[in-house]
């Protein structure tokens, strides 16, 4: 359902900034794209609370003060969704962009706490056996210098040819 609403708002800001479409094109665009949105998001509002409510009591238990973090986030991301939902009722299509990206992140935090408090009685990170491995690290940034340096080479090159003919003309 979040993933429809988020297209809704796509079709929203196209229509805003398209600007070689008709008027009325991005007129219509923004308006069914905003409606999409906001039914959806108001969907996905109700669907999270069903969600949290059927959680297994321990899992809820984070979101409702059993971990300080988790609960943060939870408040964080209804905060977000509501003021994602004024916004696109009040056809701020921009407001609703900008508040919908920090809210998938949050969203995707809340999913992890999800996930580790029905894993916690069966496997907790703590246990894992940590071993140091440099090599990748040290091909990656290897690899990161070869490309910067190729790309200031690029750029030096680019903008060389630049003034190369401004100087023939």
């Amino acid at each position: 359902v979040g993933g429809l609403a988020v297209g809704g708002l796509f079709v929203a800001l196209f229509g805003r900034l398209k600007r070689t479409m008709e008027a009325d094109v991005r007129a219509a665009a923004e308006n069914i794209g905003m409606k999409v949105f906001t039914l959806l998001t108001g969907v996905q509002v109700v669907a999270g609370f069903w969600f949290l409510i059927s959680l297994p009591r321990n899992v809820m238990a984070l979101f409702m003060g059993g971990n300080v973090l988790a609960t943060v986030f939870f408040f964080a991301g209804l905060s977000l969704a509501l003021s994602a939902l004024v916004a696109a009722t009040k056809r701020k299509v921009y407001a609703c962009a900008w508040l919908v990206v920090p809210l998938i992140y949050v969203m995707s935090v809340m999913r992890d706490f999800v996930r580790a408090g029905y894993l916690q009685p069966h496997f907790s990170p703590d246990s894992l056996q940590v071993v140091p491995q440099y090599s990748p690290m040290l091909m990656f940034f290897s690899v990161l210098v070869a490309g910067l340096v190729t790309i200031v080479w690029l750029l030096r090159k680019a903008f060389g040819s630049f003034s190369k003919v401004e100087a023939k003309d």
